[in-house]
């Protein structure tokens, strides 16, 4: 897809170590405060599963899968120069093993040196999967050989790996993921200690909450203490005591509350039930540290925060719930949310009637609009990307970090199934 200007010129990054590239602009998206843009559209289909995020220079890389090759892949913003179909991005193939469907479910985070940690599940097998960036010739288990990337088989019990989500604690990457075969809402991380809890030596790995937990999508996020939460879903029916809730677990490390027959590291909180409450989940934390999650009902898009002075949550007081996007659309799925550089939080997700993309950010003071007949005049609501079937199967959204070049705003990737192509949009700034 052409450009049609250059909208950013290259800037320094700090330390100045090389400059930055630049950011070209592409056309409108429908809500046309975004631009909208391919970064890989090869004549098979790849795109889905995607999850974005940009490293500590301000550069952004999207994980995702390529169906056809049924292979995990990154691609990498560079300006100009990329291997992927828009040359201002590089495309790469991190892990495509003979035989085997990965990529599923990937997320992506950096951790405080900068390397690229990214968690994905193998279908074949049912495996949890990690793979994270390596200094070049020291790389090693992915296929096909790579020099500069690992990749490893983390937990191979049973059925796992599902719905993975992976954030960095303390220094280190810290995943989320499903076990389908127990029911168990699972987590994994890097251990120096002697001895191992994973399949994969030097991991560790645990139940979170167990009891129909974890499916349809879980989240993590990191509040400014370094301690990561977790929002997922306990999969339930009725509205008695084996209703569908949406929970939130905090790591605490020790003496927690525990989860159902999960660790003593996590404190959970049971936030509200309602019907299918508590679908495809999405965490981030405001300035003030308080959480708020975003998620689907089956019907339209909700949010829990932590505080507020909105309605009290049905089973945490100290929560605020509302309902952000209510209308026939039935919109709320495969979402993500992220607060920009001035605070204001933005949620990404899908509309599953039209199948199209969409976007929220609030506003406050009942000030916004769009959100439909029964949504929040809190936030301001619309419809990011009109095109053909385009929004499902996972969005990811983030923002440059401060402090580093080109626009602050959010970045959203996501997958256009009728092209069979990865794409971008970017909040105009």
């Amino acid at each position: 897809m052409p450009f049609l200007a250059v909208v950013v010129v290259a800037l320094s990054i700090a330390g100045g170590a090389k400059p930055a590239p630049a950011v070209h602009a592409l056309p409108d998206c429908t809500d046309t405060a975004w631009m909208c843009g391919a970064v890989h559209d090869p004549p098979s289909v790849a795109g889905s599963n995607t999850a974005i995020a940009f490293d500590s220079t301000g550069i952004a890389w999207i994980s995702f899968r390529d169906q056809d090759a049924q292979a995990l892949m990154v691609a990498r913003y560079v300006g100009e120069g990329g291997t992927c179909t828009n040359a201002d991005w590089t495309c790469t193939v991190i892990d495509d093993p003979p035989g085997h469907d990965v990529g599923f479910e990937t997320d992506i985070a950096f951790d405080a040196d900068g390397t690229s940690w990214v968690s994905y599940q193998d279908t074949t097998t049912d495996d949890l999967k990690v793979a994270h960036s390596v200094a070049p010739g020291t790389g090693y288990g992915c296929v096909p050989a790579r020099a500069d990337w690992v990749c490893e088989a983390v937990d191979t019990t049973r059925q796992v790996g599902g719905y993975t989500a992976i954030g960095i604690e303390q220094e280190l990457p810290l995943v989320t993921y499903w076990d389908s075969g127990q029911k168990d809402l699972r987590w994994a991380r890097p251990s120096a200690a002697s001895g191992s809890t994973c399949d994969q030596a030097g991991w560790n790995c645990g139940i979170v909450d167990s009891g129909s937990v974890g499916a349809f999508a879980n989240d993590i996020a990191v509040d400014s203490t370094g301690r990561a939460w977790v929002a997922y879903r306990y999969s339930g029916s009725g509205t008695g005591p084996k209703a569908a809730k949406l929970v939130v677990a905090a790591h605490v490390g020790n003496g927690g509350t525990g989860c159902g027959k999960g660790s003593p590291e996590w404190s959970c909180t049971v936030i509200t039930k309602t019907g299918n409450v508590g679908l495809d989940t999405g965490i981030a934390f405001d300035r003030d540290d308080n959480a708020w999650v975003h998620f689907w009902n089956n019907n339209n898009l909700n949010l829990a925060r932590l505080g507020g002075t909105g309605t009290r949550c049905a089973l945490a007081s100290g929560w605020e719930c509302t309902t952000i996007h209510d209308e026939a659309d039935s919109v709320g799925e495969y979402g993500g949310i992220a607060f920009d550089a001035t605070g204001t939080a933005w949620i990404a997700y899908w509309g599953r009637t039209a199948k199209r993309a969409y976007v929220a950010h609030y506003v406050g003071s009942a000030s916004g609009n769009g959100c439909g007949p029964g949504g929040s005049s809190d936030w301001a609501c619309s419809t990011l990307d009109a095109s053909p079937d385009v929004g499902a199967f996972w969005m990811g959204i983030a923002t440059r970090p401060a402090g580093t070049w080109g626009p602050g705003g959010p970045w959203v990737s996501y997958f256009d199934r009728q092209r069979g192509a990865l794409k971008i949009a970017i909040l105009k700034t």
